[in-house]
């Protein structure tokens, strides 16, 4: 045998001897531990933020229709300094009364994503969702104009507009409403 082949095999003995040190190594510490665990990849597990809530300390925001001009009424609120995300309007109106209704973002959200708009002239009914946009995904925490509402009126018979059930307001880090009282306007 000649000296390169001798120096190749002796090369490979002492790699495989190398691997066989390490194997037997790892499986001792293994056997000595019941419940080793050997994690190649590891993903951070969600700590859940546990909040003692109860219903009364939850909800604290007021939303109000206020009445602006004969044609117009504008949905206030106010947050009491809650962090608000989205504000859920389910409306009510006489469609006999009120025609040509349509509801636009108020000031309150800057950049405002409207994320549902239906206005069902037949029902009287209005649906809609705005919020912080994405792009800031900043809190509102002052009072303002969450939407106005106008209108075109076919008589001059007194209506109102009233909050229906699915009117929510969120807040970050909550996942509940937070909404503690919707006030009805009534249009004269």
């Amino acid at each position: 045998m000649n000296t390169n082949s001798r120096t190749k095999l002796l090369y490979i003995a002492g790699v495989l001897g190398i691997f066989s040190v390490v194997g037997i190594l790892l499986w001792t510490i293994i056997a000595d531990s019941k419940d080793a665990v050997i994690t190649i990849f590891s993903q951070p597990t969600p700590t859940p933020i546990s909040q003692k809530i109860s219903r009364e300390n939850l909800a604290r925001a007021n939303l109000n229709l206020v009445f602006v001009s004969p044609t117009s009424v504008a949905v206030f609120l106010d947050p009491k300094e809650e962090l608000i995300s989205a504000v859920q309007l389910q409306l009510k109106y006489d469609p006999n009364v009120l025609t040509d209704v349509d509801i636009i973002p108020g000031t309150l959200f800057p950049r405002p994503v409207v994320l549902t708009k239906k206005i069902d002239s037949e029902k009287g009914t209005i649906f809609y969702v705005i919020g912080v946009s994405l792009e800031s995904n900043n809190p509102v925490v002052s009072k303002g104009t969450v939407a106005t509402i106008s209108f075109v009126r076919k008589s001059t018979e007194k209506t109102k507009i009233s909050f229906l059930p699915l009117t929510k307001v969120t807040s970050f880090g909550i996942d509940q409403s937070i909404l503690n009282t919707a006030t009805e306007v009534e249009i004269e």
